[in-house]
């Protein structure tokens, strides 16, 4: 997993990749021993000795931030915000690094949708209702969330990481009001 240096005065260990799983997310797999036998040591009277040192080495897990600018708005309009993943020492997932999770009130229903790598638009569908789209920059860090038209309702987004050993996280949820917009008003005729 990793190397240790002496530099004449203390030991250094350097973690140089991520440890394996045995299955993506395993907690079991949260602590890794790295065993280096035969280290030779001299103490100040000049005694040899051969040790060996366990490094415990322990799994991190991604921290995502999602933000919003906005609590309410009404439907048709959008609002901005950040995107970090945080992947952590591990780094990213090759496939599925990225997610976000759309949910309406009381478990009404929700949806899971991957975000493409380098951004792009994505529609967010609910239950057979098109709620909106979010619009992901190129950067991969900001966001617009556009907000689907004669919409009155409440909405949870939350971001989910996933690192490259399989661990994955979810960020604290954004809620969003969506209100219906104003209608025209009293008409008279004649």
């Amino acid at each position: 997993l990793g190397t240790l240096t002496w530099d004449g005065e203390k030991l250094t260990y350097t973690l140089e990749r991520a440890g394996a799983h045995s299955a993506p997310g395993s907690a079991e797999d949260n602590e890794i021993k790295d065993i280096f036998q035969g280290i030779m040591l001299k103490d100040g009277y000049g005694n040899l000795y051969k040790v060996n040192a366990a490094i415990t080495v322990r799994d991190d897990v991604p921290d995502p931030v999602f933000t919003a600018e906005s609590g309410t708005i009404e439907s048709g309009d959008s609002f901005s915000g950040s995107l970090i993943p945080n992947f952590g020492a591990d780094g990213k997932a090759e496939t599925g690094a990225l997610r976000l999770r759309v949910s309406l009130p009381d478990g009404e229903g929700d949806t899971v949708i991957s975000l493409k790598p380098g951004g792009g638009e994505h529609t967010v569908f609910i239950k057979g209702v098109r709620y909106g789209s979010i619009m992901v920059d190129a950067d991969g860090a900001s966001y617009t969330f556009i907000a689907g038209n004669n919409l009155d309702t409440s909405l949870s987004l939350a971001l989910i990481a996933t690192d490259s050993d399989g661990d994955s996280r979810e960020s604290d949820a954004v809620q969003i009001r969506i209100t219906a917009p104003d209608g025209p008003g009293d008409i008279t005729i004649g």
